[in-house]
């Protein structure tokens, strides 16, 4: 198992295996879901710069995000990273630091998950600085 290290936790990404029988894709979102997975999966067809790098996911809970998301590595045979423990700016770029070595030295996406991401967008309440250079 690969373990990304940062200063306040330890992160293991898994290999999920979650069919697309698992999750119920809408119809409207089936296109969608093919576009993400030939970016990941074609990389060399877009190159470095041009391919997305960052996905959002949105929706009520219990919608099916975090195992779309689980989809999503396992179709691209990448490894599934949630990074729910993150808590500040420096974390934040160890993790993806990280993120890309797994990547590079495995030649494998790493799909980082970040639930309730919007607890990093409360700008009228930002007292920790690591919060403030989060956000900026």
């Amino acid at each position: 198992m690969v373990e990304i290290r940062s200063r306040m936790d330890v992160y293991a990404p898994t290999q999920p295996k979650v069919r697309p029988d698992d999750v119920y894709i809408p119809g409207s979102m089936k296109e969608d879901l093919d576009g993400i997975l030939a970016n990941i999966k074609r990389a060399d067809l877009f190159g470095k710069d041009v391919r997305q790098s960052g996905f959002l996911f949105t929706g009520s809970a219990g919608t099916g995000k975090t195992l779309t998301a689980q989809l999503v590595a396992t179709l691209s045979e990448g490894y599934f990273l949630d990074a729910g423990k993150v808590g500040n700016g420096d974390q934040i770029k160890s993790l993806f630091e990280s993120a890309r070595k797994i990547r590079d030295s495995q030649n494998k996406p790493v799909i980082i998950f970040m639930d309730e991401i919007d607890r990093f967008s409360k700008r009228d309440n930002i007292i920790d600085p690591s919060q403030h250079a989060t956000l900026n």
